[in-house]
């Protein structure tokens, strides 16, 4: 079967929290590859936004910095004011 998604899911989404937990849960492979995974959060983060995808776009952000570091590198994921950086 498929699963039918409406384009209209947005709901209230805290960055940060979005961040954190998302950084959490892939900080095993950036030890792993000896990269240091930094997030810095700053402002007010509440925005009005499909979760679904600001998690993918947040995943898919840091799994690229990632694959585009070299051991020793540092990673910084900046949350400021709703954006992200």
């Amino acid at each position: 079967g498929f699963v039918m998604v409406a384009d209209d899911v947005e709901q209230q989404v805290d960055l940060g929290q979005l961040a954190s937990r998302i950084a959490e849960q892939h900080r095993p492979e950036f030890e792993s590859a000896g990269v240091q995974l930094e997030l810095s959060l700053k402002g007010k983060n509440k925005v009005s936004a499909d979760l679904v995808r600001v998690e993918q776009v947040v995943r898919n952000l840091l799994l690229n910095a990632l694959q585009a570091s070299a051991p020793g590198a540092k990673v910084v994921l900046t949350i400021e004011n709703g954006a992200i950086a």
